[in-house]
């Protein structure tokens, strides 16, 4: 009889700080299928953890080392991700319970707890919020209104200016939305991001970006320039992305 296990390989970035049992959830885990990418004691470098790791999950303790609790590193973490975020303390007072309120964290578990919690609530976060996302249709909508388009965010459809985007950037199933002041996380890849988009505005630069033409500053065969980033550009996408400059230029004269 063949053993299905429930992870299915997703991926689980653990903070905590109790080396012990980060060791022992790591290993629950990784036993009902989860793939641990990462196993953190504080928040330090969190973002490089999450980018280098395509993480699609945070397993957090309210108490690790630094100077930010979990709470606190939570805020921070919802500023460039919106990974979900599943607590794991022993602290259930008031002001600690609301404070958690605040970060809206997709579950909650209490020291002590047994495999069957930690797996279940897993398991239950994981369908909810992908669900909720994984279908391009639901997540990404075409714009209703000139110069805008709709991404769903945390269970809100949130109108994004299309003129505030810089770039798109694809890793693995994710795709990043990067704008003037925020950046947005899809569980969607680039390719199916793509055909959403008003051809107008973005051109594809690269296997793994998408580019809004009006805000390049500068361009090479194998570079551009977006806000004093530098991006790649692929040998394939430039004589395409050279013609479309061109062709605003001439809407210019």
């Amino acid at each position: 009889m063949n053993i299905i296990k429930s992870g299915m390989n997703k991926r689980i970035l653990i903070i905590e700080d109790n080396k012990l049992l980060s060791e022992t959830i790591k290993e629950l885990l990784e036993l009902n299928g989860y793939s641990v990418v990462k196993v953190l004691n504080s928040g330090q470098n969190l973002k490089n953890h999450i980018t280098e790791t395509s993480a699609e999950m945070i397993l957090m303790d309210i108490r690790i080392e630094g100077h930010l609790d979990g709470i606190d590193l939570a805020k921070k973490i919802r500023e460039f991700t919106h990974l979900p975020i599943i607590f794991i303390s022993s602290f259930t007072d008031s002001q600690i319970i609301n404070r958690v309120k605040e970060v809206k964290p997709e579950g909650f578990i209490i020291k002590p707890f047994s495999q069957e919690v930690l797996t279940t609530t897993i398991d239950l976060v994981f369908s909810k919020f992908y669900s909720e996302i994984h279908d391009k249709n639901n997540e990404f909508h075409k714009p209703t209104v000139e110069d805008t388009f709709f991404i769903r965010d945390r269970g809100w459809l949130r109108k994004i200016k299309i003129k505030d985007i810089q770039y798109i950037k694809t890793e693995g199933t994710y795709s990043h939305i990067i704008t003037n002041n925020q950046t947005f996380t899809l569980r969607s890849p680039i390719k199916d991001i793509a055909p959403n988009l008003p051809t107008e505005y973005f051109k594809r630069v690269h296997k793994s970006f998408i580019v809004n033409i009006n805000n390049i500053e500068a361009i090479s065969p194998k570079e551009l320039k977006i806000n004093d980033e530098i991006l790649p550009v692929g040998r394939n996408y430039y004589p395409d992305l050279q013609n479309m400059i061109q062709k605003l230029n001439d809407s210019y004269h």
